[in-house]
């Protein structure tokens, strides 16, 4: 296999052109979800899910109120996950 080739076929991977980057149909209006953002970790509620063209593909983004600064944040939802009762217990502590 020459230099580079693999590193080739595993990028191919990735590209995704014309597809939606990320599942807006995993998360619904009122899930409480978790973040994080530079190592800290956020928790609010989906108040909207929109999808917004960039780059040839549809990104998948929620609206999240967060519950510490009281903020609306623009959210890909790829990084966002849906807190269990417990995880959310934990994450108030």
């Amino acid at each position: 296999m020459q230099p580079g080739k693999h590193l080739r076929a595993e990028l191919n991977k990735f590209k995704c052109i014309g597809q939606t980057f990320g599942k807006i149909e995993n998360f619904k209006v009122g899930d409480i979800v978790f973040w994080a953002v530079y190592s800290k970790k956020k928790t609010g509620i989906i108040s909207n899910l929109y999808l917004l063209q960039d780059g040839g593909r549809n990104l998948a983004y929620a609206t999240v109120f967060c519950f510490r600064d009281r903020g609306k944040h623009e959210v890909l939802c790829v990084n966002l996950k849906i807190l269990t009762k417990n995880e959310f217990e934990q994450a108030k502590n």
